[in-house]
């Protein structure tokens, strides 16, 4: 039963919804890499003031100080781990990936986006993966949409597919025998939220003489 002390933080979840099915396809995953993406709006209201108003600024010649961020935020991407967090949130987010579906490392970035985030993830498998079968693997299962298309403007971003979905779309597959890359996007808030809820509902509903105990 998930309680408010079980919320995964996004990114872990997202990859490791995809990794379980890449470890069922190809006998394990011996090796991920994840490379994140993270949106303002995960630092709170102020994160994203202050994007909207480092690029009116500086469309206006005018060079606002960072607050919330250490470095400029607008038109930039600034490391994770330069605001200084113990431990770090790429320790937590690998060692919850590895709780969840196996281990994974991981390299987050702030980046000039307000809203959903965005994964480019890396593996090797124990055994060759057929690009067919993850395909069909990956579009039947829950909390996860495949979208692969010609043109450019099918693939998914998170300015125009991930905000307010629960779901992580997967796109641009590419798999050489036991090594695939794939492109990852979801809303981080929207995913931790839908957690909390559930959270909320396992302890609403249970019975009132387990909670004396």
């Amino acid at each position: 039963m998930m309680t408010l002390d079980d919320i995964h933080p996004a990114p872990a979840v997202a990859v490791s919804r995809v990794l379980k099915t890449l470890a069922a396809l190809g006998g394990g995953v011996v090796t991920a890499d994840a490379f994140v993406a993270l949106p303002t709006a995960l630092a709170g209201q102020d994160g994203v003031e202050e994007l909207a108003n480092q690029s009116r600024g500086l469309f206006n010649m005018e060079s606002p100080e960072p607050e919330v961020f250490p470095l400029q935020i607008a038109f930039n991407l600034v490391p994770h781990g330069a605001m200084g967090d113990v431990p770090s949130y790429e320790g937590r987010l690998a060692e919850t990936t590895a709780k969840l579906a196996a281990r994974a490392a991981f390299s987050v970035v702030w980046a000039p986006l307000f809203f959903g985030a965005a994964a480019a993830l890396h593996t090797r498998t124990e055994q060759a993966l057929d690009v067919q079968a993850l395909r069909d693997a990956l579009g039947h299962r829950d909390g996860i949409t495949l979208m692969e298309a010609e043109l450019p403007a099918g693939t998914p971003t998170p300015a125009t597919d991930a905000q307010g979905s629960e779901a992580v779309f997967v796109s641009r597959l590419r798999v050489e025998g036991v090594l695939a890359r794939l492109w990852l996007v979801f809303d981080p808030i929207q995913m931790e939220a839908a957690q909390l809820v559930a959270a909320v509902e396992n302890w609403i509903d249970k019975p009132a003489s387990s909670m004396l105990t």
